[in-house]
């Protein structure tokens, strides 16, 4: 007898996630309905077709993100935000910023360090055409050494059958898009942590889209 794999339905995953969220709330437990509230959104945007968001946008994910690995982890991450207001109208490749903060907390987060751990997101216009945002963070770090080896392996090809591309992938992506001159690039961060730094070229929603009906559109 064959079987067939019931189509999954976001709306019931929805729908289940606000009744354990209500019934949450109910019991007193706010924290957690606040959590499963952040799920659900994060859950929305991962299944969301839009391929290219404002920046203000692609922050809201990121910034619910962060607060559920924060939650993971005993809310032991101090984040922060200095990215300038004119920037968040400009368009990014979405779910960027959630592979950087994920990045962190796979390689650069330490459950035994003592200090605070820190991770800020900030962004700035370099000219007229161009703007970088960067996810820095006061993690283990890497030696000068390992991060020029780590950056000449970014700009490498991908290999049929790699593990462990994100940010290559990521940079392949950006300079896809956006052109040569935009990519990824690791520096070094806050108190021996790292900084991924993306360059990307200014660009809105909607001049995206603009070039999407005239069938110019890479994404």
């Amino acid at each position: 007898m064959l079987l067939r794999q019931a189509a999954f339905n976001p709306h019931f995953l929805f729908n289940t996630l606000e009744m354990l969220k209500n019934k949450s709330y109910l019991n007193g437990d706010t924290e957690t309905s606040d959590l499963i509230s952040q799920l659900a959104a994060l859950f929305r945007g991962l299944i969301n077709t839009k391929v290219f968001i404002s920046v203000k946008e692609e922050l809201a994910f990121a910034n619910r993100y962060l607060t559920l690995m924060s939650a993971r982890y005993g809310d032991c991450v101090e984040s922060d935000y200095d990215i300038p207001s004119e920037l968040l109208n400009y368009g990014i490749i979405r779910n960027v910023f959630q592979l950087l903060i994920e990045n962190y907390f796979v390689h650069g987060f330490s459950a035994d360090a003592e200090k605070t751990r820190r991770i800020l997101l900030s962004g700035k216009s370099t000219d007229a055409t161009h703007m970088i945002f960067c996810v820095t963070d006061n993690g283990t770090g890497l030696s000068a050494e390992d991060m020029q080896i780590l950056n000449e392996k970014i700009q490498e090809p991908i290999r049929h059958g790699e593990k462990h591309y994100g940010l290559k992938n990521l940079n392949q992506r950006l300079k896809l898009f956006y052109g040569p001159d935009c990519g990824v690039k690791v520096l070094p961060g806050m108190d021996g942590g790292l900084c991924v730094q993306i360059t990307m070229r200014k660009m809105t929603v909607e001049e995206y889209e603009s070039t999407v009906e005239k069938g110019e559109a890479i994404l």
